[in-house]
């Protein structure tokens, strides 16, 4: 029973229950061949979690980070490998998948994260995809395409995200204090 927990616990993440990048770099191994093909990962960071932390504190980040995990789970299939791959970054392997469904696949995760409301603040998660289709292609170039794509996408948005996260704060804090409203506008 300990071994099985210990075992667990060595490829999860215990915040999410998510896999974690050990678990990740294992199975990359297994899932890199020509009967996986197309393969492709997406990459993803949750927009505004430091300043969400900053200013709720980090059980709030905490709350973040499983709600975006939850939303993962509901979206994604059987058989797709979903891991928190950093302290805001997931990683999700789509086996037999080939980018115009990781496309849509991608929209599908950006819905289901900004239904999840957290102290009146939207989530919003920055993506980015990219599909191995022939066996000769590296598959961390392609991990990497992915981070790049999502790290362009995330410094594109970078102001619209942060002006959505002030007038969620600004509509939390109206809602906690009308009396002020007038004076913080």
């Amino acid at each position: 029973e300990q071994r099985k927990k210990i075992e667990y616990l060595s490829f999860r993440d215990p915040l999410t229950g998510l896999y974690n990048r050990r678990y990740v770099e294992e199975k990359l191994q297994e899932l890199d061949s020509g009967e996986n093909l197309p393969l492709s990962i997406i990459v993803g960071d949750i927009n505004s979690l430091k300043l969400a932390n900053d200013i709720f504190g980090h059980s709030y980040g905490d709350q973040l980070l499983q709600r975006t995990a939850e939303a993962l789970r509901r979206v994604l299939r059987t058989g797709d490998i979903i891991a928190r791959w950093g302290g805001d970054e997931f990683l999700v392997l789509l086996p037999h998948t080939g980018a115009r469904e990781a496309e849509k696949i991608v929209a599908r995760i950006k819905d289901e994260v900004g239904r999840e409301y957290i102290r009146g603040i939207q989530g919003t998660i920055s993506l980015g995809f990219a599909t191995k289709e022939k066996v000769e292609q590296k598959v961390l170039q392609v991990i990497k395409q992915a981070e790049d794509a999502m790290y362009t996408e995330k410094s594109l948005g970078r102001a619209g995200n942060d002006r959505r996260m002030l007038g969620n704060l600004l509509v939390a804090f109206h809602k906690a204090s009308p009396r002020e409203s007038g004076h913080a506008d």
